[in-house]
């Protein structure tokens, strides 16, 4: 059998190579299809409409709540319209489907900020005069938590 014949393996690489290749132009496409869509939306509203997919005349989008969903169906025949006039594509049927997971922002990271030494030394002292023992174990542990000692290692 010879080397360049159809029915040898593949190498890994090469397979994924190819299939890459395919996921980064339908990537592409649905990218130049997000594109026509957001600019019949209006303002505002493109960074919440996720484009999911296109395929058999029907184009999927995600959006965060129904209220947007509502408001993106109403667009239907403009979306068609434009798609048709500017990928020559038909579109039948626009399914928007609600994915609020979608659109959560993770969290900012929060830094550590450290308090001066003689800060944390008054909260100390402060603690050790209330009367109250919930106040004055949180400030005991601001205190700690936010003066490194020498053990502790700063990271940012």
């Amino acid at each position: 059998m010879s080397a360049t014949s159809s029915n040898s393996p593949r190498s890994l690489q090469a397979v994924l190579y190819a299939a890459s290749g395919h996921t980064l132009r339908r990537a592409s496409y649905l990218r130049r299809i997000h594109s026509v869509v957001a600019s019949q939306l209006p303002p505002g509203l493109s960074d919440q409409v996720h484009t999911a997919g296109f395929g058999g005349a029907r184009l999927r989008l995600h959006v965060p709540n129904g209220t947007l969903a509502t408001r993106i169906r109403y667009l239907q025949p403009a979306l068609a319209r434009a798609l048709a006039r500017t990928h020559r594509l038909k579109l039948d049927t626009v399914d928007v489907k609600v994915r609020p997971d979608e659109f959560i922002q993770p969290p900012e990271r929060r830094t550590k900020r450290d308090i001066p030494a003689d800060v944390a030394q008054q909260m100390q002292s402060i603690a050790g005069g209330v009367n109250h023992p919930p106040l004055a174990n949180a400030l005991r542990q601001l205190a700690e938590a936010g003066h490194p000692t020498d053990n502790d290692s700063v990271r940012y």
